[in-house]
């Protein structure tokens, strides 16, 4: 399965969620957020390098985003 098809899918249940819950607009802000973060090629080229461990990677994205997440729905579907 290609990774285009697995992040629609997913995409797809975390805005399905979201509605369900009547958030759909904070999780739009989340997600907003991390695009902005992205555009930093620093901060990607850290999450796209096979030496830096996963471990280390999600402790760094935690720092840098569990107080700027809207939603316990947008930090728990990102891990």
């Amino acid at each position: 399965m290609s990774i285009t098809r697995i992040a629609s899918r997913y995409a797809k249940s975390l805005i399905d969620l979201a509605k369900s819950r009547n958030e759909l607009e904070a999780v739009k802000e989340d997600v907003q957020g991390f695009q902005k973060a992205m555009e930093s090629k620093d901060f990607y080229h850290m999450l796209k390098s096979p030496v830096i461990p996963s471990t280390k990677k999600a402790e760094i994205f935690k720092l840098l985003f569990k107080e700027k997440l809207i939603l316990p729905l947008s930090d728990s579907s990102i891990w």
